[in-house]
């Protein structure tokens, strides 16, 4: 009797039940996820990500854009600076505009593409998927201290400014894990 009913429910099962066949991208999401939330590999591999990104952010990049900004600045502030004799402007409204205006704000714009070309990096791992697996790979770490994997992205972020980590902590679900990943 048994077996005439699992014969029957197999044979329903097989006419009613269809499989959808796994598509590539899933396939290839599941093989990237073999790898990058293996449980020795993650973390090497995210270190050395984040090398490759901070190299190119601080070293190749992001310096190059800052010395093109600098040397922009520079020239304009050159320039200026003619025009302002050329017209005899008092030395008090010269200096006020040379070494105030353009000298100080100057400095905080050549920070400008650093910032930038971090995020932009940032950005791409985070389009890719790499950053929620980070935050899968963090979390037994995280928990240690009291924080969860969610908080690692916020954390990560802070490296290039404090101002959009800090606002990245409004994805976190408790009042408590956000003042700590701030803090």
């Amino acid at each position: 009797l048994a077996d005439m009913r699992y014969t029957f429910i197999e044979k329903v099962c097989a006419e009613t039940v269809t499989k959808i066949p796994e598509s590539k991208e899933h396939i290839r999401s599941v093989r990237i996820d073999r790898v990058f939330t293996n449980k020795y590999l993650a973390i090497p591999l995210f270190i050395g990500i984040m090398l490759a990104v901070f190299w190119l952010t601080f070293g190749v990049i992001g310096t190059f854009l800052s010395d093109m900004l600098a040397m922009a600045i520079s020239e304009l502030t050159v320039f200026v600076e003619s025009g302002l004799e050329a017209y005899g402007i008092n030395r008090v409204v010269h200096s006020l505009i040379i070494d105030g205006i353009f000298a100080g704000v100057g400095s905080v714009l050549s920070f400008l593409p650093i910032i930038v070309t971090l995020f932009f990096f940032l950005s791409i791992l985070e389009d890719t998927g790499y950053m929620a697996r980070v935050a899968f790979v963090m979390d037994k770490l995280l928990r240690k201290i009291g924080l969860s994997g969610r908080s690692f992205v916020p954390m990560l972020i802070g490296f290039g400014c404090t101002v959009p980590a800090i606002m990245a902590t409004r994805t976190l679900p408790s009042e408590r894990d956000r003042k700590r990943t701030i803090l």
